[in-house]
């Protein structure tokens, strides 16, 4: 192979490659992008429940009007069934099992009763919590390609490969 295919060669072959990395930071983004969405939707969902559940349950027990047992459990366990699809579906796209079965059959447990309505809420915000955290660990920012760090290792990359190009492309035109 004279020096001059092996210079043609390479370049497509660099080209090739960085639509490549493009290719794979792209999907990554995207995915992370999507399970962001998915757990906003979740804490949405949890924090529309927990409204609820302040307005209507804490305000007709003070007016002496109990609702029943059967509309708290409706309030919460439709909100869980949705939960219940999205956890799921987190879980698929990362691996990583965002709100555990536990907080979800607990809640579920505790509908039963209207005197639990409080510890429900509470219950509702160390899910969100527990959720938050979970992404967080997930997504680490402690990662070198989300630290500060991030344009200078780019950049140092890039030089890198470019220089190693240059060099070979000098020394093959020498032959």
């Amino acid at each position: 192979m004279e020096s001059k295919d092996l210079v043609a060669f390479l370049s497509p072959a660099l080209v090739i490659l960085g639509w490549w990395v493009v290719f794979l930071n792209t999907n990554r983004t995207a995915k992370r992008s999507e399970v962001r969405n998915l757990c906003d939707k979740c804490v949405e969902s949890l924090a529309k429940l927990d409204d609820t559940l302040h307005k209507e349950f804490s305000k007709k027990a003070t007016e002496g009007d109990i609702s029943s047992v059967y509309d708290l459990e409706s309030a919460v366990v439709s909100v869980l069934a949705l939960l219940e699809i999205r956890t799921r579906l987190l879980e698929k796209k990362t691996g990583v099992s965002f709100i555990s079965e536990q907080s979800i059959y607990e809640l579920k447990r505790k509908s039963g009763n209207q005197d639990n309505v409080d510890e429900i809420r509470d219950d509702i915000l160390d899910i969100i919590e527990e959720l938050e955290e979970k992404y967080n660990d997930h997504y680490t920012l402690s990662r070198w390609r989300f630290s500060e760090m991030y344009m200078l290792h780019t950049f140092l990359w890039v030089a890198l490969v470019l220089s190693i190009y240059f060099v070979l492309v000098k020394f093959m035109c020498r032959f």
